[in-house]
């Protein structure tokens, strides 16, 4: 898995590589060289979230994700990348929460309203949701799961 340049730029490229070799599990063991080797790098947590959140792995996500929350607590992609982990790993109460703290930190990123937007629309908040979405939209009118989304909350709200 190493040629002897195992800087977190190579690291990521590798991963990179492997992913779009069709191989994302193998990007996934080079992110997390990555996050060992460089531990304090906030990014490396974040990457490694990603990935394991494209793999269906959320408790493993979260636990990443907490960790470049904890170093970088700032970082609104982040937070992001927690409550979408957290979300999908069944933690309602704080994927809103940082899902929240995304928002906090930059009130115009879509796919945290997105995430939001999901999150609350399957705790059956429709209109919490709906506010969510809206402002989503309002972000970006052409983001494609936020369409989606308004599509299904507005047959949902059609149906007796």
């Amino acid at each position: 898995m190493s040629d002897g340049d195992d800087s977190l730029e190579t690291l990521f490229g590798r991963a990179a590589d492997a992913r779009a070799a069709g191989a994302p599990a193998e990007g996934v063991l080079y992110l997390r060289q990555a996050a060992e080797r460089y531990p304090g790098a906030a990014l490396a947590h974040l990457m490694l979230a990603l990935a394991l959140i494209d793999l269906g792995r959320a408790q493993e996500a979260a636990a990443a994700a907490t960790e470049a929350c904890r170093l970088a607590p700032d970082t609104a992609a982040a937070h992001r990348a927690l409550g979408r982990a957290q979300r999908l790993a069944e933690e309602p109460e704080a994927a809103l929460a940082a899902l929240d703290r995304a928002l906090s930190l930059k009130p115009f990123d879509a796919d945290a309203h997105y995430e939001r937007a999901l999150l609350l629309a399957q705790l059956k908040r429709r209109d919490d949701a709906a506010l969510a979405l809206k402002a989503g939209l309002v972000c970006a009118p052409k983001h494609e799961g936020l369409k989606r989304l308004a599509r299904r909350l507005g047959s949902a709200a059609s149906s007796p």
